[in-house]
């Protein structure tokens, strides 16, 4: 029983750190955003910061990793519902749909830097390159 507590704990310890960092994140640009002062933000000790992250870059890290893991998920979840047809209005719904209710987290990363453009083009062609080339066989990569 004691596991599941401390697991909610970190769950909500891990949510005040990221809704500080991103509230910093609107204010300046993430590399004049010290650990002392998100912990402030988040009414937490740097101990605990500590304990969940190694630096401020790996929670901007992992909130892009979430988004595009959702986005991965919408996209396949379409695809598997359209029976994988690339021109299926689904599947620009399901990304606009996710886009539209993370909009101020989006705009946020976007507005912090290339990386997670990049890791989007990436997942993108994981996805979609494979249906690409079955639709167009001759054509190159």
């Amino acid at each position: 029983m004691k596991k599941i507590s401390e697991d909610h704990r970190a769950r909500i310890t891990k949510s005040l750190i990221k809704s500080a960092f991103l509230e910093l994140l609107q204010e300046k640009n993430i590399r004049y955003i010290s650990i002392r002062e998100l912990c402030e933000k988040a009414q937490i000790s740097r101990s605990t910061f500590y304990a969940h992250y190694v630096d401020i870059y790996e929670v901007k890290e992992q909130l892009e990793n979430e988004l595009l893991e959702a986005l991965k998920t919408a996209y396949r979840d379409a695809l598997k519902k359209n029976g994988g047809n690339l021109l299926s209005a689904e599947i620009f719904e399901a990304a606009f749909r996710l886009l539209h209710e993370n909009s101020e987290l989006c705009t946020i990363l976007l507005n912090s830097g290339q990386d997670i453009v990049d890791k989007y083009i990436k997942i993108s062609e994981e996805i979609f390159m494979p249906l690409y080339q079955a639709y167009f066989a001759s054509a190159t990569e």
